[in-house]
């Protein structure tokens, strides 16, 4: 394995193993720094966004995988070939999570988006969450050190408020796969993140996966 950087809180690496040390030994972010392939990055770019997939699905993983075939034959055939590549994509991407979590159901998310989803930034409540992002800025997050844990859960404090200093947002960059590990059923512990806000003229594309708790 290739290791970015590993302090336990956060761990990057290019190598897909990396996955096996998500959620252990006090770490709370996981990136897997993959390399996009040429066929995939092209697809990203041709597809348009009336044929991405903008959807909410519960299930077990191969459910899902039945559920990517039939959106699949959906779509317009000029653009059936370019959602075949993300389709595949996304699902190894869900294989890659499962293999980690081992849960009998998850919850799917594939998203369009044209607008900011949530621009506050916040943690997560359950175990971890899956983000990959395809098109558009990925998911911003922040080192734990940076973030003032006494406004985060209060109302009407702003961002700026809840991370003083703007240079410590970090972004987790496109086709890389972050695994984020959530707060406690007392509302500790977890990544502190945010979406991002569209400003390309195209949709923003994403695809999350959680575990179904």
């Amino acid at each position: 394995m290739s290791i970015i950087k590993n302090d336990n809180w956060l761990r990057e690496s290019n190598d897909a193993s990396i996955i096996k040390d998500a959620g252990h030994d006090g770490n709370a972010l996981t990136i897997w720094h993959r390399q996009a392939e040429y066929d995939l990055i092209s697809a990203v770019k041709e597809i348009s966004d009336n044929s991405l997939p903008d959807v909410h699905w519960t299930g077990t993983l191969v459910g899902f995988s039945k559920w990517l075939d039939t959106h699949l034959m959906s779509i317009p055939h000029a653009h059936r070939d370019a959602m075949a590549v993300i389709a595949d994509d996304i699902y190894e991407l869900a294989k890659w999570f499962d293999s980690r979590c081992n849960a009998s159901e998850y919850i799917f998310r594939c998203h369009r988006l044209d607008e900011t989803m949530c621009p506050r930034f916040h943690t997560d409540r359950g175990p971890m969450r899956l983000f990959c992002t395809y098109r558009g800025k990925g998911t911003e997050w922040v080192p734990d050190t940076a973030v003032d844990y006494s406004l985060l859960k209060a109302r009407g404090t702003k961002n700026s408020d809840i991370v003083p200093d703007p240079t410590m947002i970090q972004t987790v960059p496109n086709f890389a796969a972050a695994v984020l590990c959530g707060s406690d059923e007392h509302g500790k512990g977890g990544v502190v993140h945010r979406s991002p806000g569209v400003f390309e003229s195209t949709n923003r594309f994403a695809f999350c996966m959680t575990l179904n708790f």
